[in-house]
């Protein structure tokens, strides 16, 4: 019994510096962005379309499995104002996986996954989407903007 604790006492010791060397610690600049994401995420939550616009580049691109060719800054506004009435933002989870920030450059990618509900009543239908995201900052005049994104969702498992 001794010999196993001595085993498992070890074994811990040894694995513990591992997995802190593998641990992300962020910059203060890299966690500027990442609350620029979580911000995002929670205006888009809200509905805040006003809020979304002004962290947008005016030369904004995004580019998405719903649309063949990148969007702007303008269509993706008049997309969220046509579809916000009609879907809920039940709840969301983000997590970053890699952060990288340059001069006025910053690129975030991170997984996400949501639950929406669209419609109403016995016409609500509920989805569940995760996926993996990519966003490109830019620093104007010190302000972070987001400049491009795309997102990627994961495919869906077809029954067999």
């Amino acid at each position: 019994m001794k010999n196993i604790f001595k085993i498992m006492l070890i074994s811990m010791m040894l694995i513990v510096p591992l997995v802190k060397s593998y641990s992300q610690e962020w910059s203060m600049a890299q966690k500027d962005v990442w609350k620029l994401v979580e911000k995002e995420w929670e205006l888009w939550k809200n509905g805040d379309v006003d809020g979304i616009s002004a962290m947008v580049h005016e030369k904004y691109q995004a580019w998405n499995n719903e649309f063949p060719l990148p969007v702007s800054k303008s269509q993706m506004i008049e997309h969220f104002n046509s579809m916000k009435g009609s879907f809920k933002v039940n709840n969301y989870f983000i997590n970053p996986a890699r952060i990288a920030v340059t001069g006025n450059s910053a690129v975030v990618d991170y997984f996400y996954s949501l639950n929406i509900t669209f419609g109403e009543g016995d016409n609500a239908k509920t989805l569940d989407e995760s996926g993996r995201y990519v966003e490109f900052y830019t620093k104007e005049e010190g302000k972070w903007l987001l400049l491009g994104d795309m997102m990627v969702p994961d495919e869906e498992e077809e029954d067999e």
